[in-house]
């Protein structure tokens, strides 16, 4: 009887072990799963279990990082990242993707420290040294991002975005030659990047070449015939070239896709001052300067739209506020100067009419 016992219980321990096994097994699965929830679900488990330890428990830790990271929590994932790096010091993977996060972050010096401890880990990653370039990029270092595109380059000779990267931060340089050059090499990789086309259509037009330009907008528009951005550039060049008819249509269809943007309404104002229909000038002016009261460009050209107007008094109050966004207390002084005048020239007007 006594044996017996002994053997059904080593039974259900056997069971007992087994189950739990394949309760693990099946938490891993949950944990490398793509779907965020399954993964938090499966690797909060075995971590909680006490069964993992060691590179295990800071794999679990790691690919919790990933789920937090796809949900956008990102001090969570951040800190499942610095769990998997207490455990496992050297994965290159967990510096990689706590370093990326920095970077969406706008930590900029922090992501540049994790993607200097995964280069010294591993040095024959392309995607490190590009995430170091774009945080390079990012603090106006473009110098040393610079040399880090090139270096992932050398690894991968293949990836177009790196060109395209690499050519934004040559025209942060004004150096739109070179920016050309690596805008080319991207849309020979991947002849659909729209964004290629733009910055290379801004590029030309930074070298006052607006025909290439022009051509390159019109790209990027049969690619993706929904692109602001497109829209918007494409009308720059036309109004640089003298076009302000179909530059005022594009920008209508910047705005039709992007309403909030001051830039646009500025860039439609100039046309129809270009036209010389000022009261749709101003009109455009005031929408840009409602959302951005500060912009000293906006503001200027509504002044001189304004005189040009024969509006003479908001010309004048206008030229005021210029001063006081300038000079600031002495601004003041100054605008209450312009305003006597004002009322000055305003009752020599009517003494005269009457």
């Amino acid at each position: 009887m006594r044996v017996l016992s002994i053997i059904v219980l080593l039974t259900l321990l056997s069971a007992s072990t087994g189950l739990a096994d394949q309760t693990q097994d099946d938490n891993w699965k949950r944990c490398r799963s793509d779907d965020p929830q399954q993964a938090l679900g499966g690797c909060s488990a075995l971590i909680q279990s006490g069964r993992e330890e060691g590179v295990n428990l800071a794999e679990a830790f790691y690919d919790r990082g990933l789920a937090n990271r796809r949900k956008g929590d990102f001090d969570d994932a951040i800190k499942d990242f610095d769990h998997a790096l207490q455990l496992n010091p050297n994965s290159t993977d967990a510096f990689y993707q706590r370093g990326s996060i920095y970077g969406h972050q706008r930590n900029y010096d922090r992501a540049i420290q994790d993607y200097d401890q995964a280069i010294h880990l591993d040095p024959n990653l392309a995607k490190v040294f590009y995430g170091r370039a774009w945080a390079y990029m990012q603090k106006g270092d473009n110098n040393h991002a610079i040399r880090d595109f090139d270096r992932a380059l050398q690894i991968d000779p293949t990836d177009a975005n790196t060109f395209y990267t690499r050519g934004m931060t040559y025209a942060h340089k004004d150096d739109y030659t070179r920016a050309i050059q690596d805008y080319d090499q991207a849309l020979r990789i991947n002849p659909s990047y729209a964004n290629a086309f733009i910055a290379r259509g801004n590029a030309f037009g930074q070298q006052h070449e607006y025909g290439p330009a022009v051509r390159d907008f019109d790209a990027a528009l049969r690619l993706n015939p929904n692109s602001a951005d497109a829209f918007y550039n494409r009308a720059r060049m036309y109004g640089y070239w003298g076009d302000y008819d179909r530059a005022i249509s594009d920008y209508d269809q910047s705005l039709r896709l992007n309403p909030k943007d001051a830039d646009s309404f500025y860039g439609r104002g100039w046309g129809y001052a270009q036209k010389g229909d000022y009261q749709r000038a101003i009109q455009d002016y005031n929408v840009a300067l409602q959302m951005n009261p500060a912009n000293v460009r906006v503001l200027s050209n509504r002044r001189l739209a304004y005189f040009r107007q024969g509006d003479y008094i908001h010309a004048i109050a206008d030229f005021g506020r210029l001063m006081w966004l300038k000079f600031g207390v002495f601004g003041i002084a100054f605008r209450l100067c312009l305003l006597i005048v004002s009322i000055s020239v305003l009752i020599r007007l009517m003494v005269k009419r009457t």
